[in-house]
């Protein structure tokens, strides 16, 4: 329930930069784990160490755009920029 609740404040543009990076990173994380992969194996798959792919999801990397994409394209995610609702 926590998820969704974060999820909307962030589409909402409602968290502050270093809580979106929080949220995303835990977004990246469920998939990940939906997908069935644990850190070693994405890591493999991404072609960088576990330790990075540990530290991406608990919040305390600041990602580059690249990064982002690199992330989502392995995890088959599509990233999308739109207007916030309501202004």
């Amino acid at each position: 329930m926590e998820n969704l609740k974060e999820s909307a404040e962030l589409a909402a543009g409602k968290l502050d930069p270093k809580a979106e990076v929080v949220v995303i990173c835990k977004m990246l994380k469920a998939r990940r784990k939906d997908m069935g992969l644990n850190q070693k194996q994405f890591a493999e798959l991404l072609g960088v160490k576990p330790e990075y792919i540990s530290r991406i999801e608990a919040g305390k990397v600041d990602l580059q755009l690249s990064t982002l994409i690199r992330l989502s394209r392995g995890l088959k995610l599509q990233l999308v920029i739109s207007p916030v609702e309501g202004e």
